[in-house]
């Protein structure tokens, strides 16, 4: 990158406008610039955003600015996209509120005492933007004070007055005609109205206004405020879309598919639930729009995070509406998010849910596979559409409900059935179906007409004993008390905000607290101050002492747990050399830590595990990337710890001397550069409560029922009839009963 653009960039952080005569700016975000060099070469528009980032073009960079007198100031910085960057430092004067002269030097390293190159010139601040398009403006017009959000045709508008509340869209030209002025006509039904605007900042301005009306030609000036305000998500996912005016709900499933249900027809089983995809684009701080598969386009206009205005249009039609829309999302409830991986058996009909949209059934009948649409309603509720059936559901619990609607009755789930597997003892086991969702029996009998013994089982939900033919049996495996840890989903970062209730936040240096940003945990931070706030448990603020590098801190706030997973990545555009993001335990006596990290070398990306071999601490290495996600694992059982990498064990050692105190999450850049990670799909490993495994009596087996909560003894018996039954005795109840799918669920297996 030519140096140009450094000394450019950094001349125009410099042009806001300060208070009593003091030019050089305190707060420098969102500010575009155009720099002319010694030589007559003009850079620019250079822009500086909010978010620490520099650009110009496709290239980007971090800084850290200092404010030195009341007009002029430092800016030290390197740039993310040269492979060997120099330290450079640029001195700024302003001579007004929107030009000054620089002085520009790259030094050889970072002790700042030799320069290689220098370069001075001056520069020139611009206010008024190149284009509208994705702006929210507020204009105070006699008698429309209102936002306009403005789109690449026209200006949209809520119309406040009398309580109406209506959208309205007007069009629009709009022409910078200089670095401080542009005029922008709006095209009323009534008449066009002219505004001459001056912006004094990237967000104030005033305009001089007249309006054409043939009826009531009027003039007057009127105040301008750019809205920077970010309220429109860069990501639907989770969230459901509601329009009550027109009776419609989106519930967004990841980036591409939603389900879609129209309640309209006031015959529930008349509604449409069906799957659709779509398209999200964000198109400014406050809009974005919707594009869906039912040939349907949609503007969202955002008066807050969960709230707007809709114009939704039929494509190559005139049909149109507009007005207002919600967005809820539910973080709790008794109602599943999705259903894949689950079953749910409604009479004597089986639904087991093998994608977002397919459904194996099986019913009396025989076994089909069908299309299905799944919607969470609320926090308890959700609909379902199986082939021509809708049902709305209301969970009582995450293991069964009532059907409200589209039927009657109860209906029993199992949850992520595919994870069970086969449960097998010996030579006579019991077997967990997947298919089925329940267990079944299997004997050994003597066929006198073949003289063969043959293998038999017996299925409960059916009542029936039959010969093993059809069976498929894969993913074998003993269950034994060698399964007593589990992993358990902690958080997806699939909520608007961090979970405070998961979560303690921790940084210093210039660390910043944790962001949520497209479903992912961003731990991210400044370039290193030693005046920076501090914010860390009481016991660990000694780790701060004497620091030299920013960094940020996700605690779990869970103390059950032992071992974390979690997939980690390093952008290669927001981080420069030396920034990290780990996984680790910290022990607070004596302050130290192990754990597994990705960071970027000069010689590459590594992975890095810490273990500990002959009383010290070593470090075994694994080559890695930029922009990729790798998914790191520690568990400590039995005093050993376990680091796995993408599901491969790469360390194990003996840990008895280090405890688990804290188990975190962290980031940082160990030159104290700025840094930016991400972290997603976070499970934790738990230890089972109940009694593990199996005890069996010959034959016939004890079984532990997590649903129950008590031991269970099976024996073989005949009903009335003289059919083929299952008895079992509950210990905790004292009594006998009949086994059926719909009397014992094992729900932990």
């Amino acid at each position: 990158m030519r140096k140009l653009f450094l000394a450019a960039f950094a001349s125009f952080l410099f042009a806001h406008v300060g208070l009593f005569a003091s030019y050089a700016p305190d707060s420098i975000a969102g500010f575009s610039v155009v720099d002319t060099a010694a030589d007559g070469t003009v850079t620019g528009p250079l822009y500086y955003g909010e978010d620490g980032i520099n650009s110009y073009g496709d290239k980007t960079r971090t800084y850290q600015y200092e404010k030195t007198s009341a007009n002029t100031g430092k800016i030290t910085y390197l740039y993310e996209d040269e492979p060997n960057p120099l330290p450079e430092i640029t001195t700024v004067t302003f001579l007004s509120p929107n030009h000054g002269t620089y002085t520009w030097a790259e030094y050889s390293d970072d002790t700042f005492q030799t320069i290689v190159d220098q370069d001075s010139g001056t520069f020139s601040i611009s206010y008024a933007p190149t284009s509208l398009v994705g702006q929210t403006l507020y204009i105070s017009e006699l008698g429309y004070e209102f936002d306009y959000y403005f789109t690449s045709k026209d200006a949209y508008y809520i119309d406040t007055t009398g309580g109406s509340n209506k959208l309205w869209s007007i069009p629009y030209t709009y022409e910078k005609n200089s670095s401080t002025e542009a005029s922008l006509v709006l095209s009323r039904g009534s008449g066009d109205v002219q505004h001459l605007i001056t912006f004094t900042s990237l967000v104030d301005a005033s305009t001089e206004w007249s309006d054409s009306s043939a009826n009531s030609p009027e003039n007057g000036s009127a105040t301008l405020t750019i809205k920077r305000e970010t309220h429109a998500p860069d990501s639907l996912v989770g969230w459901d879309y509601n329009v009550s005016s027109m009776n419609d709900t989106l519930k967004f499933i990841d980036d591409s598919n939603a389900v879609f249900y129209d309640e309209s027809d006031s015959n529930f089983s008349k509604r449409e639930l069906s799957n659709i995809t779509y398209t999200w684009t964000k198109t400014g701080p406050a809009m974005g729009k919707l594009t869906t598969s039912l040939d349907e386009e949609t503007l969202l206009f955002f008066e807050s995070n969960t709230s707007g205005f809709f114009d939704w249009e039929e494509t190559g039609s005139d049909d149109g509406n507009s007005g207002k829309f919600n967005l809820y999302y539910y973080p709790v409830g008794k109602a599943f998010e999705s259903l894949v991986g689950s079953s749910i058996t409604i009479g004597d009909t089986t639904y087991v849910f093998t994608s977002l949209s397919t459904v194996t059934v099986h019913s009396p009948s025989g076994t089909s596979s069908q299309e299905y649409s799944y919607l969470r309603e609320n926090e308890d509720k959700a609909l379902l559409s199986v082939g021509s059936s809708l049902y709305k559901l209301d969970f009582y619990n995450h293991q069964y409900g009532r059907i409200i609607e589209g039927g009657s009755g109860y209906f029993s789930i199992h949850q992520k059935w595919a994870t069970k597997g086969w449960v097998y003892y010996d030579d006579l086991p019991w077997i967990y179906s997947n298919n089925q969702g329940d267990w079944m029996y299997q004997v050994l009998s003597e066929n006198n007409s073949t003289n063969t013994t043959e293998l038999m089982y017996f299925e409960p939900w059916s009542n029936l004993w039959s010969q093993n033919l059809d069976l498929n049996f894969t993913d074998q495996r003993v269950f034994s008390a060698d399964s007593q840890f589990y992993w358990e989903d902690y958080d997806d970062f699939n909520n608007s905000e961090l979970n405070s209730s998961k979560w303690d936040v921790g940084y210093w240096g210039g660390g910043q607290t944790v962001a949520i940003n497209n479903g992912q945990a961003q731990l991210s931070g400044m370039a290193f101050f030693s005046s920076a706030p501090i914010q860390m448990p009481n016991d660990l603020v000694a780790a701060a002492q004497d620091a030299t590098d920013g960094n940020t801190f996700l605690f779990f706030k869970d103390e059950d747990i032992y071992g974390i997973q979690a997939d980690i990545s390093i952008p290669s555009q927001t981080n420069d050399y030396e920034a990290g993001i780990y996984l680790a335990s910290m022990d607070i006596n004596p302050l130290g830590s192990l754990g597994a990290e990705l960071r970027y070398k000069t010689s590459g990306s590594i992975l890095l595990f810490d273990y500990l071999e002959s009383g010290n601490e070593w470090e075994h290495q694994e080559a890695g990337s930029l922009d990729t996600f790798y998914q790191l694992q520690i568990t400590k059982i039995d005093g050993k710890t376990s680091h796995y990498l993408n599901g491969n064990l790469i360390k194990q050692f003996d840990s008895s001397s280090h405890d688990e105190d804290y188990w975190t999450i962290g980031a940082f850049n160990d030159n104290g550069s700025s840094y930016s990670t991400f972290a997603d799909n976070v499970r934790v490993l738990r230890k089972k409560s109940y009694p593990q495994g199996w005890m069996w009596t010959e034959y016939y087996p004890w079984a532990y029922s997590h649903e129950t909560g008590g031991w269970l003894y099976f024996e073989l018996a005949k009903d009335t009839d003289g059919n083929p039954v299952m008895n079992y005795y509950d210990h905790k109840t004292g009594s006998w009963d009949l086994y059926g799918p719909s009397l014992i669920q094992f729900s932990e297996r």
